[in-house]
């Protein structure tokens, strides 16, 4: 495979055919608003490349390296980024409803205001992540690990966070309807505020109403 290092990318044409070519690496690519629906660039490097407002429904970027990347209000519906490094990017805005970002990497990362609808998360790791007021809606967040996250406003109603790792993850005022937090680590995680209803489930012995949530009728 040849090298390429820094060398920054403009067109879809241009990421394309090189990638063709077996290069992987466009680090500090300047790609905002590109077109890449449907196309298959796994294990490629985007690292701190501008793709803000950037038209990737459906690419697979399985394995992919997009780390501090800006990903504000790009179209990743659909996407494949399972095992994907997104650390330290900035998505706010994005839409990554039905994406699979299974063991994906999105620690210390902005997806305020993102829509992640139905997406699945499991395994992943969102250390620190900043997911305020995100739409996480039937998301699949088991197993993932989500300690001193913020997701301070979210909609998690009929999320799956079985077995998640919450600790220290401020959840205040999200709201919890119908979602599975059985097996969840929810020391230190913070509720105040947060609506549940008869269907949300917990673990046996956890009180939500000593834990700050309000229970919806």
């Amino acid at each position: 495979m040849s090298k390429r290092r820094n060398t920054p990318i403009y067109t879809a044409k241009e990421l394309l055919s090189l990638y063709t070519q077996g290069e992987r690496s466009f680090r500090g690519s300047q790609l905002a608003g590109i077109e890449l629906g449907q196309e298959a660039l796994m294990e490629v490097d985007l690292s701190r490349s501008d793709l803000r407002e950037a038209e990737l429904m459906g690419v697979d970027l399985s394995r992919g390296r997009l780390s501090s990347s800006c990903l504000d209000r790009a179209d990743l519906r659909f996407a494949v980024l399972t095992e994907a490094l997104l650390d330290y990017c900035t998505l706010k805005g994005s839409l990554l409803s039905s994406a699979n970002l299974v063991g994906a990497d999105l620690s210390w990362s902005d997806l305020t205001k993102a829509s992640l609808r139905q997406v699945c998360l499991r395994y992943a790791r969102l250390v620190e992540t900043d997911l305020n007021e995100t739409i996480l809606d039937q998301a699949d967040l088991s197993q993932a690990r989500l300690t001193g996250a913020c997701l301070r406003g979210a909609l998690l109603n009929k999320a799956n966070l079985a077995g998640a790792d919450l600790v220290g993850a401020d959840l205040s005022k999200t709201y919890l309807r119908g979602a599975n937090l059985q097996g969840a680590n929810l020391t230190g995680t913070s509720f105040q505020g947060a609506d549940y209803d008869e269907i949300t489930q917990f673990d046996p012995g956890f009180d939500p109403i000593a834990r700050g949530l309000r229970k919806m009728l």
